[in-house]
């Protein structure tokens, strides 16, 4: 590493052919393993300064209006209902959806909590230092509630057809965007996060509270996303509800 120039850094940052926001988090994990070796005194001088990375402007992404979930609903298999209700009032992301065990729902402070994430077979601990909590409405809560059934607070809450814990991928390419496709809408289940956010924005919800329901760690983030359970924000859940039109949704 110590040979490793400013020179050097800016060369591979102008013959790379990536993304710009793939070049630019090699760099920041290339800036993070620097810093490490300085701190242990391999090194001692800075690649990095006056490094200037290509501009890079994010992309608009799909978002789901109420008009979208209400024709998804109307057309995914109604054993799915729960799952998408969950993802539409909460903006949950996938990985943490499929990760979810009963003992992470409140059933009678309406509330669920998420601690872990799920990416293919293997389950882990979100980044966040401390579990992200949120509200959900009184109506879900008992949806899910009947869902759980009999089951023990370490058993999967969501389970596929075939009686096993859903899987983040086998959810959103083979529930998920046969639906999409048919009905013509781009993006996948994270368009329904997009939404929330959106929703949360157009219904004056505080960014503090946005941030905190959606797992963001700054402001811009979650401005992007816009297109503690205290009482302010337990009456989030049914305004979203009645923004999506979801207080008719009948689960089997």
């Amino acid at each position: 590493m110590k040979d490793l120039t400013a020179e050097l850094v800016l060369s591979f940052v102008a013959d790379c052919d990536l993304n710009p926001k793939t070049i630019k988090n090699l760099v920041a994990t290339l800036r993070i393993m620097w810093n490490s070796a300085k701190a242990w005194g391999y090194v001692s001088h800075d690649p990095f300064s006056n490094l200037v990375l290509p501009e890079w402007t994010v992309p608009e992404q799909p978002s789901r209006s109420p008009q979208d979930v209400q024709r998804v609903l109307a057309k995914v298999d109604p054993y799915y209902l729960p799952v998408i209700w969950l993802v539409v009032q909460t903006g949950i992301r996938r990985g943490e959806l499929c990760a979810l065990d009963i003992g992470d729902v409140g059933f009678d402070r309406c509330f669920v909590e998420v601690r872990r994430s799920r990416f293919g077979k293997h389950i882990t601990n979100t980044k966040s230092k401390r579990p992200r909590a949120f509200p959900i409405s009184p109506r879900l809560a008992a949806c899910l509630r009947k869902l759980a059934g009999g089951r023990g607070p370490n058993e999967p809450l969501f389970l596929s057809k075939e009686s096993k814990r859903l899987h983040p991928d086998n959810f959103t390419h083979r529930v998920i965007a046969p639906v999409l496709k048919a009905l013509g809408l781009k993006g996948g289940l994270h368009a329904f996060r997009h939404g929330n956010a959106t929703a949360q924005d157009a219904l004056g919800v505080p960014l503090k509270s946005r941030m905190e329901t959606l797992g963001h760690v700054n402001t811009r983030t979650t401005m992007q996303y816009t297109h503690l359970l205290t009482d302010d924000v337990r009456r989030i859940p049914e305004m979203l509800d009645e923004y999506f039109a979801l207080a008719g949704v009948a689960v089997q």
